[in-house]
């Protein structure tokens, strides 16, 4: 099982990992760089690109993981974290539909 969720819930989850691009302050876990969004997420919040245009975005980087053959597994029993609050848009939910599809069982929070 892989588990996403936000920062302000980590204390409440096992092996907590960081996918967002700066951790919280005081942040002593790790941080999986490459799923960090990157740029995207400032082009979204600056107005830049949309809500869409950001997912396409980050699903062709996940794409690109998948094709120089990044290993999914290593996600396996982490909590991959980052900073909106539960439903509402997020790389962390895109993410994890993303794995769903590849057969993975993810609970997005």
């Amino acid at each position: 099982m892989i588990y996403t969720n936000r920062f302000s819930m980590s204390a409440t989850y096992a092996n907590p990992h960081s996918i967002a691009n700066k951790a919280p302050l005081g942040w002593v876990g790790p941080t999986i760089k490459e799923l960090t969004p990157g740029q995207i997420v400032w082009d979204l919040k600056n107005g830049k690109i949309s809500e869409a245009e950001y997912t396409e975005k980050y699903l062709a980087k996940l794409l690109c993981l998948d094709r120089e053959g990044y290993d999914w597994s290593q996600l396996e029993g982490k909590t991959l974290l980052c900073w909106e609050a539960t439903g509402k848009f997020c790389h962390r939910r895109i993410l994890g539909e993303f794995l769903q599809k590849k057969g993975y069982q993810v609970e997005i929070n």
